[in-house]
């Protein structure tokens, strides 16, 4: 029995369902980030499958900021929905 609990996902569709959480994810800390800060800013996440890395790049207070880690499929199965907004929070590089 098939239920919404236990569906089968496809490769992609995990990837997108990921990039969709992080993308979320990362709107709702900027919106907030403005909010409780005045930090004005955005943060766009992309997963490029010839170099095997997920990106996160952004503007935050008129300065670029940039995160990359290397990704792979088997990491859809082993680690939480959460694990690249996590990493980027922890250590994304303002760059400007």
């Amino acid at each position: 029995m098939i239920t919404i609990f236990n569906i089968e996902r496809t490769l992609e569709q995990k990837r997108e369902r990921l990039i969709n959480y992080t993308q979320n994810r990362l709107n709702g800390w900027y919106e907030n980030a403005k909010e409780d800060y005045g930090i004005d800013g955005w943060a766009k996440i992309e997963y490029l499958p010839h170099l095997n890395k997920v990106v996160i790049k952004g503007v935050e207070d008129g300065k670029k900021t940039y995160f990359e880690m290397n990704f792979y499929d088997e990491y859809l199965d082993s680690q939480e929905l959460r694990w690249a907004y996590d990493y980027w929070a922890d250590c994304y590089e303002i760059l400007d």
